[in-house]
């Protein structure tokens, strides 16, 4: 080859390896023009006076205004900066436009979210606020549309992969997060359909055994003790069950319409008495899906009157869970019956009417169009009678589904428009006394919440918060029949009948989602509350010791007990071995201290077989109607082995379950060997328990999640204190992937408010290239926590830069 020829060649093969160089750069620098500004001038319109911003090292900011509408306005700023498309993407599936952006993939969600009209509830809520509140949410929207109009196309790179353009915020939007945080805290009428459609496949009392009563253990949080568990009674409300008949096959479409997930939490309190400072501690830390980025947002406000600090939720300037210089409060879903769904009979013979007590109705129609993108538009009928929408609408092609003339309307409390929610949390955010904090609550309406409380003056609370139905029969745990008015609400549950417990003897108030109330409390609650497996581990911890510290409030959290394996185990070790491996399993089990560490095969060999378990007691033919969380559904399993009568053919006394745990058990060695080999003990929880964090738009980009994809082998379990779970489906291969947990922790001093922790799973930025994006991921697996309310000295000596707002 000649030189001039290899000259070429070189070129050549120069520039082959240049191009995709020069591109990957090219692209990176396109990329990167959507990361925040951190430090520098910037014109904020409307501002009373400069705001300071200074972000600390993990890109939290500190933000120091002059009055809490001007901090509002930068927070506005911020969220935008960090978040502004998960805040976007959150507002479009809350008003029912998904497949305008993604196509026919978004029409289910689009049916569910248009017949529900939760944009509209959200927006009649507003005209209910007061005038600082308006105020408060439009200082905030004014901050967003202040970004949105100077970053021109530098936006996040999700809207190119999408293809379409921002809308600018109003003040309403907040309110329909709002709205959309409820519905997906307020999941009973999926339950109250399954019992339907289990009773009329099963029988009613098969049914009722697939949903029972708290187990006797399970602690009550009213009546809290540290040292023992509290029985928990009725099984039934005072009425006993009451239901209608719906078609089977409305039903079954009912159960298959979008879930949008469901929520978990703990939080406790303790007194100074049990504090090593002589002041309340207070930790809390909310199980929702892990998704990167995750759903919380960390800040602090400072203004000359107050100062504010915890967890935000971009879309809202409201400290959700948090703290100022005064109280603490934090909360958990409490599963309250808020949702009732009601049988409509349509009147023979007279089109568009609806039997109700007083004759014949109109049903409220309205006709709305769906935008599909790449797609022609859709249409769709919605309907409301006086119990609400009709949620039977929202099956897709639902024509003949109601051929009995009957169709499903939904009752919620959510769908209140004077919905002052927002005005509570944000009188919460500066309440100074239990008074004010008492008064802020009576303006709470949705979702039903347990909020615990503590201040500085040493009191601690609790306060199973929202409006709850009173009905005039029945318990609201099946459809009614609602032309009759049997069945109606006649009111809601006033404010002084709200579970409330303040400064108990026993020095400690708990609550993960257990029952809040016995079967003698004069109201009706509902009685779908979780197991109380977490609440009992809490229970147990806070009792090891007389008095903690921030730092054993924080190994509480991190606690990964499979608390369920103490009521499951012993029915495991009955089974006599029959091969060297089974006795090598049962051995590990009878061994086992119940931690489900990552590198452990005793977990998996536990849940895997709970998953076997409920499919051979509860039916998989019975397939979404059988009541589950991903299979994993201890309590029900744990109830029929101890009383199988009616099960596993075990019709006569001292009959058992027996069978089917050894098959079960068989089943899941079997499988287990297939996947991990057939020595036990190299099986290994974490294995199949990993913890993805997706990325709901950008992991569908190919060579995305290879470069930016965030998961881990996890700790911890769907009944452990450090809580994980998934929604896998028997046929998933890998059931057990952890999909949900804490998205974040705090633990508050109020001996000291600058000494309390925080942190978040992922990071502040929603942006890959951006180094918050999962910046605090490695804290938050090993336990750790940050702290927020620093010292100007200290913001000095580390921070990401000031930002400084300009009227």
């Amino acid at each position: 080859m000649s030189g001039r020829a290899r000259r070429i060649v070189i070129w050549l093969v120069a520039l082959l390896i240049a191009i995709p160089v020069i591109g990957a750069g090219a692209g990176y620098v396109w990329w990167s023009r959507a990361l925040p500004k951190l430090a520098g001038d910037v014109q904020l319109k409307g501002l009373g006076a400069d705001v300071r911003v200074v972000r600390d090292r993990h890109g939290v900011p500190h933000i120091f205004a002059k009055s809490l509408p001007d901090a509002a306005r930068a927070l506005g700023y911020l969220h935008s900066q960090d978040r502004f498309f998960q805040m976007d993407i959150t507002r479009r599936v809350s008003e029912g436009r998904l497949a305008e952006i993604i196509g026919p993939r978004g029409l289910s969600l689009d049916r569910l979210y248009r017949t529900l009209d939760l944009a509209g509830s959200g927006r009649a809520s507003y005209a209910a606020l007061a005038p600082d509140v308006k105020a408060y949410l439009q200082a905030y929207a004014d901050g967003v549309n202040s970004w949105l109009a100077e970053s021109g196309q530098a936006l996040p790179v999700e809207y190119t992969v999408l293809g379409f353009k921002p809308e600018p915020w109003r003040p309403e939007d907040s309110l329909v997060w709002g709205k959309a945080m409820a519905w997906k805290l307020s999941a009973n009428w999926r339950q109250d359909a399954s019992r339907a459609r289990l009773a009329a496949r099963v029988g009613l009392e098969r049914a009722e055994r697939m949903y029972p009563p708290k187990l006797p253990e399970s602690p009550v949080t009213l009546k809290p003790e540290l040292s023992s568990a509290v029985t928990r009674g009725a099984v039934f409300g005072a009425s006993g069950p009451r239901f209608a008949k719906a078609s089977d096959a409305m039903l079954d479409r009912l159960l298959a319409l979008p879930s949008v997930g469901a929520g978990a939490s703990n939080e406790w309190v303790i007194s100074g008495a049990r504090s090593i400072t002589d002041k309340p501690l207070l930790a809390n830390d909310p199980h929702l899906e892990l998704n990167i980025p995750i759903l919380w947002y960390l800040a602090r406000i400072t203004t000359p009157e107050i100062t504010i600090t915890g967890a935000t939720a971009p879309g809202t300037p409201i400290v959700l869970l948090g703290q100022n210089e005064h109280i603490a409060w934090g909360s958990t879903t409490t599963d309250s019956d808020t949702q009732d769904l009601f049988v409509e009979t349509e009147t023979p013979d007279r089109a568009g009417t609806y039997q109700t007590p007083d004759g014949p109705q109109s049903i409220r129609s309205e006709r709305i169009v769906i935008k599909v993108k790449g797609a022609g538009d859709v249409e769709l009928n919605r309907r409301e009678t006086r119990h609400g929408p009709v949620i039977s609408d929202a099956i897709a092609d639902a024509q003949g589904l109601g051929a009995d003339g009957t169709l499903i309307s939904l009752a919620w409390t959510g769908f209140s428009t004077a919905d002052r929610t927002a005005e509570a949390f944000y009188r919460i955010n500066l309440a100074k006394t239990k008074d004010e904090f008492m008064a802020a609550l009576q303006l709470y309406t949705a979702p039903a919440q347990n909020i615990v409380y503590a201040d500085r003056a040493g009191n601690i609370g609790f306060v199973n918060a929202g409006a709850v139905p009173i009905r005039k029969t029945g318990d609201g745990r099946y459809p009614a029949e609602g032309g009759s008015g049997a069945s109606d609400w006649t009111g809601m549950i006033p404010f002084e009948g709200w579970p409330q417990l303040f400064n108990p003897p026993a020095g400690a108030i708990v609550n993960a989602n257990n029952p809040v109330v016995d079967s003698d409390y004069p109201y009706w609650f509902g009685r779908d509350q979780a197991a109380g497996y977490r609440a009992i581990r809490i229970l147990e911890r806070l009792s090891a010791k007389p008095r903690h510290d921030l730092a054993s409030m924080s190994s509480i959290q991190m606690d990964i007990q499979a608390a369920h394996a103490r009521d499951l185990v012993p029915f495991l070790l009955k089974l006599q071995p029959e091969t060297p491996q089974e006795r090598q399993a049962l051995d590990l089990l009878r061994s086992w201290d119940f931690t489900a560490s990552r590198d452990r095969p005793e977990p998996l060999i536990l849940d895997w077989w709970l998953r076997r378990m409920n499919e051979d007691l509860l039916d998989a033919s019975l397939d979404s109607i059988a009541p589950s969380v991903g299979g994993l559904n201890a309590s029900v399993v744990v109830s029929i082995l101890r009383d199988p009568a009616g099960f596993c053919d075990a019709e006569e006394a001292g009959a058992d379950c027996m069978l089917a745990v050894k098959s079960a058990f068989k089943q899941t060695l079997a499988e287990l060997t297939d996947e991990y080999g057939t020595d036990v003990s190299d099986w290994r929880w974490g294995d199949e328990h990993v913890a993805e964090m997706e990325n709901q738009v950008l992991d569908n980009v190919p060579g995305f999640r290879a470069l930016f994809g965030v998961s881990f082998p996890s700790d911890g379990g769907f009944y452990s204190v450090n809580r994980g779970g998934g929604l896998g489906k028997p046929e998933d291969n890998h059931p057990l992937v952890r999909r949900s947990g804490a998205g974040f922790r705090g633990v508050y001093d109020l001996a000291d408010p600058s000494r309390s922790r925080f942190i978040i799973a992922t990071g502040q930025s929603g942006h890959p290239l951006s180094r918050f994006y999962a910046d605090q991921l490695a804290l938050y697996k090993a336990g750790e926590s940050i702290r927020l309310n620093l010292t100007e000295d200290e913001l000095s000596k580390a921070n990401s830069g000031t930002l400084i707002f300009r009227p």
